[in-house]
């Protein structure tokens, strides 16, 4: 199916980067769901390092992983959604508020 073209900035929710972009979290979401807790409950980590470029290789890991949820949420506030009301069947992008 073609794709609607967007406005600037307003991202299409059926475009290929999207659905590459959500599996990329999803596999991120996986990985924190059974690290986090693990890392909890058995690192015996005494403390971080008060220098930030002296950290562990997994906080800087950890800090990207973070980075890529905080830019998810921004995608998502960008990302347009389908609304499927036209009496002739077709389907109109909802890509404004007005």
């Amino acid at each position: 199916p073609k794709l609607q073209k967007t406005p600037f900035l307003i991202f299409h929710p059926l475009s290929t980067w999207r659905l590459v972009w959500d599996i990329l979290i999803l596999v991120v979401l996986m990985y924190s769901l059974v690290t986090i807790p693990l890392r909890l409950a058995f690192d015996n980590n005494d403390g971080c390092n008060k220098d930030f470029w002296k950290q562990s290789l997994m906080f800087y890991y950890d800090l990207f992983i973070d980075c890529m949820f905080i830019t998810d949420i921004l995608i998502h506030f960008r990302t347009a959604i389908i609304v499927e009301e036209r009496s002739d069947g077709g389907v109109r992008i909802a890509c404004d508020w007005k």
